[in-house]
């Protein structure tokens, strides 16, 4: 039985207990299968990563430095995307992001509130024209 199939047994037995008005527990709520691929994913090589964010320098646009920037400090996504132009702190000896949720935009969890600590290659994206603009929102 793979994963859907699984979904699919447990959906159905839900489905029929409720349309009968049974009194039961799904047998199937706590069975999970191991994942048939257990792949280990590997990481990118640094070497990889410096080209990767060097070309991102060169292109200059918004979704490349969104690139760098979760290449350069391992956040998700859904993090960087909801960035205001607040949270970044360039103006130190060692530039940061403060990652707090907002209303527009809520963190995974709360422990993912937390400082993080980004290279001097990222300033060059955090360029005048996007810290001083009427937008809030970095991305």
């Amino acid at each position: 039985m793979n994963r859907f199939t699984e979904v699919i047994v447990k959906a159905i037995v839900n489905f029929s207990i409720k349309e009968q008005g049974l009194e039961c527990k799904n047998a199937f709520a706590g069975f999970y299968l191991p994942s048939e691929v257990n792949k280990k994913r590997l990481p990118i090589k640094n070497s990889k990563l410096k080209q990767l964010q060097k070309e991102c320098v060169r292109l200059d646009d918004d979704i490349r430095w969104l690139v760098a920037l979760i290449s350069d400090t391992g956040m998700r996504l859904s993090e960087a995307v909801g960035l205001l132009v607040d949270d970044l702190v360039v103006d130190v000896q060692h530039p940061y992001i403060n990652l707090t949720g907002h209303p527009q935009q809520r963190l995974k969890t709360d422990s993912s509130e937390r400082v993080i600590p980004f290279s001097r290659i990222f300033t060059l994206g955090c360029s005048t024209d996007q810290t001083s603009s009427k937008l809030s929102i970095l991305f």
